[in-house]
């Protein structure tokens, strides 16, 4: 999990961005991997111990492959804003 905070036109934004890499049994369609984001977003908002300072949650879900010397990462992401989690 990464925190970053962002200032622009809205203000200062905090956005917590979650990384799973390699993810088994991913759903094939879209809206249902948006979805398990959304799911996965609301189970970690409960723990931070200041969720109240956070206004949007990114999850990433990443496919990482090694060939010899060469390593490829590609995402597919999602973000979800605190009010709807």
């Amino acid at each position: 999990m990464q925190e970053k905070q962002t200032s622009g036109s809205k203000g200062d934004l905090t956005v917590l961005t979650v990384k799973l890499y390699n993810g088994k049994n991913l759903p094939a369609d879209s809206s249902a991997v948006r979805k398990l984001g959304k799911e996965i977003a609301s189970q970690i908002k409960p723990v931070l111990t200041d969720a109240g300072g956070i206004n949007s949650y990114i999850v990433l879900f990443c496919t990482r492959t090694v060939d010899g010397n060469t390593t490829n990462t590609t995402y597919n992401g999602y973000e979800y804003q605190s009010g709807e989690l």
